[in-house]
């Protein structure tokens, strides 16, 4: 698999999702229509998912042995910022803006979904690339805090979001979290040079 022969090709169709989701932006624990077009991709792309109560999608992309290889999550946050977009930047008019007064992707949350969406679509038609199990999560209210604490359980691992602070006093397993993360308790065991 060529990555970046891959890459290359979906880039039309990140570009494209990423206008989508900038001109359509959902604030926290609101994002209703962005998880009903993330669900519209995936299901497009032929790849299961569910939808957690509060949380966003899960979706599965399963390769060779999905019960024998390794299980990866790749995250992305869909929620906007309540800021008001100017129609220009620094230098000269925007290529696409927020349609919705007052809401906007400042956050970079857009392209988040988008780059998720294109690495879907490059793994979901290479299956037989994967040796284990593809999990994407399209978390909701990640700005605030207000989505689902803490995700019990995800394919027997005690994950959770970590969200932009070092402490998170909802999550269940205290301690030092670092933003962006997702933890789990386990050992991790290197092989090679």
């Amino acid at each position: 698999m060529q990555i970046t022969t891959l890459a290359k090709e979906v880039q039309p169709y990140v570009v494209e999702m990423r206008r989508y989701f900038h001109q359509h932006p959902e604030l926290s624990n609101r994002e209703d229509k962005t998880i009903q077009r993330i669900a519209q991709e995936l299901t497009d792309m032929d790849i299961p998912y569910e939808e957690i109560p509060k949380g966003g999608i899960l979706a599965t992309i399963q390769g060779l042995d999905p019960g024998k290889g390794k299980t990866v999550l790749l995250r992305a946050d869909i929620d906007a910022l309540p800021v008001q977009e100017q129609p220009c930047n620094l230098s000269q008019p925007r290529v696409c803006q927020s349609q919705e007064d007052g809401v906007m992707h400042a956050c970079g949350h857009d392209g988040h979904i988008a780059m998720l969406l294109g690495a879907a679509k490059i793994l979901s038609s290479h299956r037989e690339a994967i040796h284990g199990t593809v999990l994407l999560l399209f978390e909701r209210g990640e700005e605030n805090g207000g989505g689902d604490r803490l995700y019990p359980g995800l394919y027997g691992s005690p994950w959770h979001p970590s969200r932009h602070r070092l402490w998170d006093p909802y999550v269940r397993f205290p301690g030092v979290r670092e933003g962006g993360g997702y933890h789990w308790r386990g050992r991790l065991h290197r092989h090679g040079v």
